[in-house]
């Protein structure tokens, strides 16, 4: 017996940021700085607040523009590594005002 799937819903959800990949190193030397790729998934032109923890502490945050163009725009976005050890980053974009699934802004990443 064939099973198709059918997508219900709109292609593109208005108003909603998703934080869809980060790739970084997985070991940077003490005291270096280290280039994080980001790439978010938008429906459209807005300024996108990227904020990097290691744990409670915030290690880099950054203001994205991002064009008027329906897609997927990635920056690099510098880190300072700091004193050598494990390090779980945490990748969050701020919710827009409205915004209903905050759920993909965020993405875990260990060094």
């Amino acid at each position: 017996m064939p099973v198709h799937t059918v997508g219900v819903g709109p292609e593109v959800i208005e108003g909603d940021l998703e934080l869809e990949d980060v790739q970084l190193p997985t070991v940077g030397l003490a005291g270096s700085t280290i280039s994080a790729q980001v790439s978010i998934r938008h429906s459209g032109a807005t300024l996108a607040q990227l904020k990097i923890y290691d744990g409670d502490a915030i290690l880099a945050s950054e203001a994205i523009q991002l064009p008027a163009s329906t897609g997927v725009t990635t920056r690099w976005v510098d880190i300072e590594v700091g004193e050598a050890g494990v390090r779980d980053l945490k990748f969050v974009l701020d919710a827009l005002p409205g915004e209903t699934n905050v759920v993909n802004n965020a993405r875990l990443r260990p060094m």
